[in-house]
């Protein structure tokens, strides 16, 4: 985003006639994204995943398990992603992993049983 807001800048600036051309392509040349520590990445990535399992009313096992369903999911994505992948592909292949090891909470029967709640609370 910090790449997205310094573009959106110069643009404004090159609009009100602040910088010209050459001056505004020295800015650009100049941009270079932030890097994050990927395991810090794969920490977040799995802390906020997993907090939204909670707030969808899981248990702290399906916390868990959504916190490492989420975190291996990063670091496929970003394993596929250093190497340069179709994006299309590293979205899918990222999703069936994720998916995969979720899914052995439900085939497991780890945590609460969010599809029998989700009935109760919204059944008529």
């Amino acid at each position: 985003m910090r790449v997205i807001t310094q573009v959106q800048r110069i643009c404004i600036m090159l609009e009100k006639g602040i910088l010209d051309y050459k001056l505004a392509q020295v800015k650009l040349n100049q941009i270079s994204p932030e890097r994050y520590n990927r395991w810090l990445v794969v920490l977040m990535i799995g802390l906020s995943c997993a907090s939204f399992s909670r707030l969808a009313g899981g248990d702290w096992l399906v916390f868990m398990m959504t916190f490492i369903a989420s975190s291996i999911g990063m670091i496929v994505r970003q394993e596929i992603g250093h190497r340069h992948f179709n994006p299309l592909l590293n979205f899918a292949v990222t999703a069936f992993v994720t998916t995969s090891i979720s899914a052995q909470a439900v085939i497991y029967s780890i945590g609460n049983q969010l599809p029998l709640l989700w009935h109760r609370q919204y059944s008529c």
